[in-house]
């Protein structure tokens, strides 16, 4: 059977309707949980990089079925989420029938997907995924460190009520990479986390001591929000689906006040080694020197 671009209209309908009230019905979802597939595709990683607009852009493709419920999953890195089980893990996924038609009339099997870009900052959570989930793809996208940083910095405001300066946060999480290394910082966690959480070489060091490389996709943001099509050829050719447009325009994050200089030079200096061992690491330039990011 020739691979289709689109599920046929009554069978996209009805998948449709299931999703939504198993979306509705979580008690429905935990009884039928020993019939349901596991993720075999994950995006781990990093926050405020851009992963949400990359799941929404990938749940398009009707090779895509991403996961049930609402909000990111956490399984593998918070622990009472942990304590729940893989019986309740599988209840958040679609059941292995419903993935088994998509595929026959698809004529390819399609990918379960998963989005908790906490996974790859938690050294728990990828050791976790590791033992439940050898054979998964990995899906990671990177965002120029101090843009992260900045943004991240942002968010932690605005969800959490943290009330340290900036330049506090930064110099605090510069201190405990320094002294502890990432994992050290993760494990703890705190503010110190909002600056390790932009040391990428580190947790993917981690990562490919568990996962071989093509495994693992690295996505710089900066190029996904540039020129998404690209950046959506390449991820779905990893993933092994059909490559085709998916009429979706990333969302890009809000933008924040300008940072300022003394303080991105802070940072730049800081970064800059840690960049260098991730290019030599991955093989390749992240492109991010002495450039504000655009993601």
């Amino acid at each position: 059977m020739a691979p289709s671009a689109t599920l046929p209209p009554a069978l996209r309908f009805c998948t449709r309707g299931l999703w939504l009230i198993e979306n509705a019905l979580p008690p429905l979802r935990r009884a039928s949980a020993g019939l349901r597939a596991l993720p075999d595709s994950l995006i781990i990683g990093a926050q405020r990089c851009g992963t949400s607009s990359m799941v929404r852009h990938l749940a398009r493709h009707p090779g895509v079925m991403k996961s049930l419920g609402r909000g990111e999953i956490h399984f593998f890195d918070r622990e009472p989420i942990w304590r729940r089980g893989v019986s309740w893990y599988r209840s958040r996924f679609p059941l292995r029938a419903v993935v088994d038609l998509v595929g026959r009339r698809l004529g390819y099997a399609p990918r379960t997907l998963e989005k908790t870009p906490a996974y790859l900052f938690r050294p728990i959570a990828t050791k976790r995924m590791h033992e439940l989930l050898p054979d998964a793809r990995l899906i990671v996208l990177l965002r120029n460190p101090i843009e992260r940083t900045w943004s991240n910095y942002h968010h932690a405001q605005r969800e959490d009520g943290i009330d340290l300066t900036f330049e506090q946060v930064v110099e605090l999480g510069m201190r405990a990479v320094e002294k502890d290394g990432v994992d050290a910082v993760a494990t703890a966690s705190g503010p110190a986390t909002i600056v390790a959480r932009s040391v990428y070489h580190e947790q993917l060091s981690r990562l490919f001591t568990m996962y071989p490389r093509e495994r693992v996709h690295v996505e710089r943001s900066e190029s996904y929000f540039a020129d998404s099509d690209a950046s959506m050829a390449r991820l779905l050719a990893f993933l092994g689906l059909p490559v085709m447009h998916l009429s979706v325009k990333p969302v890009r994050p809000p933008p924040y006040a300008k940072l300022p200089d003394a303080l991105r030079r802070r940072l730049e200096d800081f970064f800059r080694p840690h960049n260098q061992r991730l290019e030599a690491l991955l093989g390749r330039s992240m492109q991010w020197d002495g450039a504000e990011g655009t993601a």
